[in-house]
């Protein structure tokens, strides 16, 4: 694998978990509140636009002022860094799958807060083995006017093996 592909995959294993996927039972949902599971069905949104490796369908879900803040890297702020950040790694994989739990979601008033594990796969496109990352992950959402949640802030750490 490369250096610009090991520092890519670095930056978006950082930040892929700060915005927070989920896979929740039925039997939880049924115990949360609408706000929470309105952020949990943004956090399977991201998913699915992660794997689709969609670009303006992610920047729909962020807050104009979002900041991504990765290990080992400079704050990522705005759509437009966000955007250039997406736009330059996801050429470089055939394939990006996630597997990802919320294990905890928080709603106040017009902040929420949500926690969990993801795992990442990347599969370079220059036919090189497939990459897996495991990570932590906090996100704060923002209500919006209108009612809507939009990802504001993700904060991330890689989980190593002992």
């Amino acid at each position: 694998m490369t250096n610009t592909i090991k520092g890519s995959v670095k930056l978006l294993t950082s930040l892929s978990l700060g915005v927070l996927m989920t896979h929740t039972p039925l039997a939880s949902l049924a115990q949360e509140s609408g706000d929470e599971q309105a952020v949990r069905r943004l956090s399977a949104f991201w998913v699915a636009a992660m794997q689709a490796k969609d670009v303006p369908r992610l920047l729909r879900m962020l807050a104009d002022d979002v900041v991504f803040l990765p290990p080992g890297f400079p704050a990522i702020r705005g759509t437009a860094a966000v955007e250039a950040m997406y736009a330059s790694f996801f050429p470089q994989f055939s394939t990006v799958e996630m597997a990802a739990t919320i294990e905890e979601v928080r709603v106040e008033e017009k902040w929420a807060f949500a926690w969990g594990n993801e795992t990442l796969t990347l599969v370079p496109g220059n036919g090189g083995g497939a990459v897996q990352l495991r990570s932590r992950g906090l996100s704060i959402l923002e209500r919006q006017t209108d009612g809507s949640w939009r990802f504001l802030r993700a904060l991330t750490q890689p989980i190593t093996s002992p």
